[in-house]
């Protein structure tokens, strides 16, 4: 019987399977610090943009404190002003003599028997940094409690001047003329309730002033 040899290739099999798994190891070995790389880019992408980010909110904060700042400044000016105003129409009241309280208002004086009386005064509060805020999405990235607390300041604020139009115009612009001097003066109680109005819009500049100046402290 004639003996079938066969061959061995498994030695060659052997030695081209470990070529292979050190060419692999070669690439994953190159692979890794490119991986590194991409991912290093990608965190220091994404930190440079939340730094500026921070930094925008930031500005925004600190402009938004002046803007609210120089509103209270204003509103405090106008109580002072009004609080004025009531109490010198008061102190009228109780030392006028009946015969000029009983005449008509323009003919008793008018607005001269007030002393520093300069018109309504109700001052222009300003909006732009908080419309900028909205418009460039730099409000929307802030947290809730800040955001409402913007807010709210700003509707508090947006409903102090159509309501000091209306009230000024309803008690002093539509006076008929005829009316007393004692009814005028003591009108002037619907500007204490104004006044009140006021001194609620100067407790949420308060407020607001010193969340945000805390916020800013954070970025």
């Amino acid at each position: 019987m004639t003996e079938i040899v066969t061959s061995k290739p498994k030695v060659k099999w052997k030695k081209a399977g470990n070529f292979l798994a050190k060419q692999a190891l070669i690439m994953f070995a190159q692979l890794i610090p490119v991986a590194v790389g991409v991912y290093l880019g990608i965190v220091a992408s994404d930190w440079n943009a939340e730094q500026k980010q921070r930094a925008a909110q930031k500005e925004f904060l600190n402009n938004l404190h002046l803007e609210l700042l120089s509103n209270k400044m204003k509103v405090e000016k106008a109580v002072a002003y009004h609080a004025a105003a009531v109490a010198n129409a008061e102190n009228l009241q109780k030392s006028l003599n009946q015969e000029t309280l009983n005449k008509g208002f323009w003919a008793a004086g008018g607005w001269g028997l007030l002393q520093n009386w300069q018109g309504v005064q109700v001052p222009t509060l300003e909006s732009s940094v908080y419309q900028t805020g909205i418009i460039g999405n730099t409000l929307s990235g802030l947290d809730f409690k800040t955001i409402n607390t913007i807010a709210q300041v700003y509707n508090y604020q947006a409903d102090y001047k159509p309501l000091s139009e209306k009230l000024f115009t309803d008690k002093i612009v539509n006076l008929e003329g005829d009316e007393s001097a004692s009814y005028v003066l003591g009108n002037f109680g619907w500007l204490k309730s104004f006044v009140e109005i006021e001194k609620e819009l100067l407790y949420q500049y308060d407020i607001s002033l010193k969340h945000l100046k805390g916020k800013a402290a954070t970025l």
